[in-house]
């Protein structure tokens, strides 16, 4: 099984929504249950198109919602403008692009290339980033069923010769896909390295810094078999860069995989330290994670999560640092809590 398969295992269990459409179920159930602001967030995920098909009819209908049940911001949607937008950066001429490609080829990345970078060359950087986020969105769909067949040949003749691995690696490398492994096995992932190689000139900055970012942790796995693998305070933060990043720039095309990969983050740090100390793959201690704490609290007391490391201190302190089941029931409920609170 997949390192990130495994992690959505493990967070699933906690009560943690992780996917598009368990996300949107759990959007909906609020939205009808009268959370005027969940509303408005589903409003903007099919106005972005971003875990879903886009639906700018459905995304008006949601905002309407979210205006009537008293959430102002679904007053005065930018619907309107952003079909203006969509027209203005030839966003729908590359969906139909997009849309006549055979995405079962992963040949078909090529095609959809040069159709972004045609498109993109005299925009804005705005616009770019919009064509960018939906070039990302077919991009992955077209490499899904790639990665799941290359996955199956190489595992049934795992473990393969250097030389066979060397060169199935540089072939992946020209279309964007690496090869890893771990745990008796191969899995292939999209390359952000080679994202930012083929488009960094065309990228506003943010891009450059996601991109730049995602590669690194990519390269170095934070867990693995629910274990973490690495040092606690880089769990910290890592936090706080996401938290930071999501703060300013609240409508990045890449939002929500990124708020997937701070939850996987956010259930190690908060709790479930009992399970970290006994099988992190890495030299954990009790110190470590008092230290890191410590310093989240004297570091960042601007962050949305500082009252619950506080309160997660507080109680480890209380128990002089000694986690054992009780106190960590206790802070997984705690940090159950805190996630399942309404907006």
């Amino acid at each position: 099984m997949k390192r990130g398969a495994k992690i959505a295992i493990l967070l699933t269990a906690a009560g943690m929504a992780l996917n598009g459409g368990s996300e949107i179920d759990l959007l909906e159930k609020a939205c009808s249950g009268g959370y005027a602001a969940k509303c408005y967030d589903l409003g903007r995920i099919y106005q972005d198109g971003r875990i879903v098909e886009q639906d700018i009819e459905k995304a008006k209908l949601f905002f309407k919602k979210a205006c009537g049940d008293g959430y102002q911001k679904g007053c005065t949607p930018s619907t309107e403008e952003a079909d203006g937008e969509a027209d203005h950066c030839n966003r729908k001429e590359f969906e139909q692009a997009a849309q006549n490609l055979d995405t079962g080829k992963i040949e078909s990345i090529q095609d959809l290339k040069k159709s972004y970078r045609k498109l993109a060359s005299k925009q804005s950087p705005q616009c770019r980033s919009k064509l960018f986020g939906d070039f990302t969105k077919y991009y992955r769909s077209t490499t899904e069923t790639t990665i799941d067949t290359l996955e199956k040949n190489l595992n049934e003749h795992y473990p393969l010769s250097p030389q066979k691995e060397k060169e199935y690696k540089a072939a992946l490398q020209k279309i964007g896909l690496r090869i890893d492994q771990g745990e008796g096995m191969y899995y292939v992932e999209p390359d952000n390295d080679w994202l930012l190689s083929e488009f960094g000139s065309t990228l506003p900055e943010v891009w450059k810094q996601y991109l730049k970012q995602s590669s690194y942790e990519a390269k170095n796995h934070f867990a693995e078999d629910g274990a973490l693998q690495i040092p606690f305070e880089a769990l910290r933060k890592r936090i706080i860069f996401w938290e930071k990043f999501l703060e300013k720039h609240p409508n990045f095309p890449e939002k929500n995989q990124i708020k997937e990969q701070l939850s996987g983050y956010l259930y190690f740090y908060l709790s479930d330290l009992k399970n970290t100390l006994d099988f992190a793959l890495i030299s954990i201690s009790t110190d470590s994670i008092k230290k890191s704490y410590e310093n989240f609290i004297k570091e960042n007391s601007d962050s949305k999560y500082y009252e619950i490391v506080k309160s997660h201190y507080a109680t480890l302190k209380d128990g002089g640092f000694k986690v054992d089941k009780r106190v960590d029931k206790g802070l997984n409920e705690s940090y159950n809590k805190f996630v399942e609170k309404p907006q």
